[in-house]
């Protein structure tokens, strides 16, 4: 019976040893999942050539973060690195005012961004806690378009690339909880600003508009600036992995 108690003491103390509490975890690694409804459209196509319409636009924007987090308190630091792509366009069918096919286009981008963010927990209990979400970055973009079989000038298919930057922010609010072992979940809704409104090209080349060196901005037919707005209402799932 004394080898029983014992037994049972030693096992209870090691399963309270186990037992988890934010308030006892400072820091922590993370990888993040999100997603958001494209501000982007038809827009990486729209006034680039003599077409009218286009057979497909973006649908949705997907990005992935990991990086560490270190919590004191009510307060939460986060540093990240962020990849941004929405699903790539391919057999995108350009036409004219008649429905007539000017060409076949294909639009792929990638974006990451360096961040820095701050958690404010409204209400932070053992395995619990809800906050407040703020982060801002510096982000880069490439994208890279090509198009085949052009019946407008020049007459033959190419592939361009363009580039650009701009800093992005983010304001939200997410809900944490303790999954197991060391790990929990967090589920976030924020509302993302990031609009590149300086692409240039990467390299000289000739387009429906005409030629372009290294460097010269990115425009439409019309003359104004080709933007890409990566913005929106973003949900997300967040995995941190707690280290003692």
């Amino acid at each position: 019976m004394i080898k029983i108690f014992f037994i049972t003491l030693f096992i209870s103390q090691s399963s309270h040893a186990r037992i988890f509490s934010f308030g006892k975890e400072t820091l922590a690694g993370y990888f993040s999942v999100a997603e958001s409804s494209s501000a982007v459209a038809k827009n990486l196509s729209d006034k680039e050539s003599s077409a009218s319409s286009y057979s497909k636009g973006l649908g949705m924007n997907l990005s992935g973060e990991f990086g560490i987090s270190y919590i004191r308190h009510f307060l939460g630091l986060r540093f990240g690195l962020e990849f941004m792509k929405p699903l790539p366009l391919d057999n995108v069918t350009a036409s004219d005012a008649a429905g007539n096919t000017l060409y076949t286009g294909k639009y792929d981008l990638l974006a990451y961004a360096p961040k820095v963010g701050l958690e404010f927990y409204l209400i932070n209990r053992q395995t619990t806690r809800v906050y407040l979400l703020a982060t801002i970055g510096s982000s880069s973009v490439t994208i890279t378009n090509s198009y085949a079989s052009p019946t407008i000038a020049p007459g033959a298919s190419f592939s361009e690339q363009t580039k650009g930057s701009a800093t992005t922010w983010t304001a939200g609010a997410g809900w944490e909880y303790y999954l197991f072992d060391t790990t929990t979940i967090c589920f976030e809704v924020y509302q993302r600003s990031l609009n590149y409104t300086s692409l240039t090209y990467a390299s000289a080349g000739t387009n429906f508009i005409g030629t372009h060196a290294a460097g010269d901005p990115v425009l439409k037919t019309d003359g104004t600036a080709r933007q890409v707005n990566l913005g929106g209402t973003y949900i997300g799932l967040t995995f941190k992995f707690f280290v003692h």
